[in-house]
């Protein structure tokens, strides 16, 4: 809760507070039904945030969420309330709010996977979703009691809708109030660059995995560290030389893949491969047929298969996490969020621009956190959260999360004499403090004992690409460059 937040504390004024704000609902139906399923998105917003948007802004969000049907309606006209500015209020929010979340593409992502939710855990979402809002616009909000919200539930739907509707008529005070919380929202979405963004959406898919509130705001606050590190950065990056040539990959390894095509007709073959147009030598009834002689005479066509080799360049890349990143769990001055979340999100904006840009290769991708000193696992929750972050990667056989013994393991397997260097381009990746970093030649080392992280390779045979960010006082900018600074040395 802001400082700012207005607190209704009369029971009364946060009860008419509640009915009107539902009754200003601008999607749905003004039926009972439709607004007591509003007052039950209502409570469980009440329950999750510290302050509330007005209440009808929360109905609108859940049927954007759960409707089917909010592509083909249109958004009903409000209702007249005899409150020039609080109409003024409600069209603007429907311009500036609305309408740009009904334009969002991830509007249909977030309601997939709503829709695959139980019926009890919708609510919820929509709460999710409520609180995101806030987040990103910076709104206010008001708080109300939980006690009077969850009243609200215990009314009939025609009894909600009678109630707010003689609210808004005859309390004045009541709609000044609710025109200047629809006000605040439109001027806070006019200063948003999107009210709707991937981090949402992510904590939508698996709202049922992410279970306590400090994981989903782990898991919403990497997500939004990989979203602002990656603004700014090309879509697109040069391709730069292979330095060490191609290395062909194993047809079993393409059986998803086509590998070769029809090259040429010929006269042998087999049956699954004969030209279809041969079948009009059949003839029904006779007991030889020209297609049968020509069977027998092997004049019969069929198409014979390429079966060159698929190539491709087979790409290995590993991310490795020191055990030294427990201790440097750390929020510093002008970073928005830990060291860890930062490197984490730093990971995943990586991971996810490398697959658009290598997909054409084999590629592999491993995030492995190593053990401690004792093989305790000091970094589990992180891996946990990188397995879930990474799920659709893991499911495409792309990427893959675990444990290493020790950062050293992987360095062996990884260098130019190791069994995996001489198969496959390889790349490695190591975080941790710099005290710590002793990585033979070819290895990126990413040293983040300062808030401004440190990106170094222990051999020559890459340079670091020069960016045009001046990073010296914006430690931010010093993250975003070392995104931009491993995207271009591995593609």
């Amino acid at each position: 809760m802001t400082a700012e937040a207005l607190v209704l504390r009369r029971r009364d004024e946060a009860l008419r507070w509640l009915l009107g704000g539902l009754a200003l609902a601008r999607l749905g139906g003004r039926g009972g039904a439709d607004v007591l399923s509003g007052a039950a998105w209502l409570v469980r917003a009440v329950d999750e945030l510290a302050a509330l948007p007005p209440p009808g802004v929360i109905a609108d969000l859940g049927h954007l969420l759960t409707s089917s049907s909010r592509w083909r309606s249109p958004v009903d006209e409000a209702p007249y309330f005899g409150d020039e500015r609080l109409q003024k209020a409600l069209g603007a929010y429907q311009d500036h709010v609305l309408d740009r979340l009904l334009a969002d593409p991830r509007l249909d992502e977030a309601a997939d996977a709503v829709a695959r939710l139980p019926v009890a855990a919708r609510p919820a979402a929509v709460a999710r979703l409520a609180a995101a809002l806030i987040e990103r616009t910076g709104l206010r909000g008001t708080v109300v009691s939980p006690a009077v919200a969850r009243g609200l539930t215990a009314r009939r739907g025609d009894e909600l809708v009678s109630a707010g509707r003689t609210a808004l008529h005859e309390d004045g005070a009541l709609s000044s109030r609710l025109a200047a919380g629809y006000e605040a929202l439109v001027r806070a979405a006019q200063g948003t660059r999107q009210l709707l963004g991937e981090r949402e959406v992510f904590v939508l898919e698996h709202l049922e995995v992410l279970g306590s509130a400090a994981r989903r705001v782990a898991v919403e606050q990497i997500v939004e560290a990989a979203e602002v590190l990656g603004q700014g950065l090309p879509r697109r990056f040069r391709r730069i030389s292979a330095r060490r040539g191609q290395a062909p990959t194993a047809l079993v390894d393409d059986s998803l893949y086509p590998t070769g095509g029809f090259s040429s007709v010929v006269n042998t073959g087999s049956l699954e491969n004969l030209v279809t147009s041969e079948l009009v030598y059949m003839e029904d009834g006779a007991d030889i047929d020209l297609f049968d002689l020509r069977y027998v005479e092997g004049e019969l066509l069929y198409y014979m298969r390429d079966e060159s080799a698929f190539v491709r360049r087979r790409h290995e890349i590993v991310f490795v996490f020191a055990p030294a990143l427990a201790a440097l769990r750390t929020k510093d001055e002008g970073l928005p969020w830990q060291r860890g979340v930062l490197a984490l999100g730093l990971v995943l904006l990586v991971i996810r621009r490398l697959v658009e840009a290598l997909g054409h290769e084999a590629l592999a991708i491993e995030v492995l956190f190593a053990r401690g000193d004792q093989g305790e696992p000091v970094l589990r929750e992180e891996q946990e959260l990188m397995a879930l972050l990474l799920s659709d990667e893991r499911e495409r056989g792309l990427a893959q999360v675990g444990e290493t013994p020790g950062v050293a393991e992987v360095l062996e397997a990884m260098s130019p004499r190791g069994q995996r260097a001489r198969r496959a381009l390889t790349d490695v990746v190591v975080f941790g403090a710099a005290s710590d970093l002793r990585a033979p030649a070819g290895v990126a080392a990413m040293a983040i004992d300062e808030a401004a992280p440190v990106l170094s390779w222990s051999g020559a045979d890459r340079h670091a690409v020069v960016t045009e960010r001046d990073v010296e006082d914006d430690a931010l900018a010093a993250w975003q460059g070392a995104a931009l600074e491993l995207l271009q040395s591995m593609v």
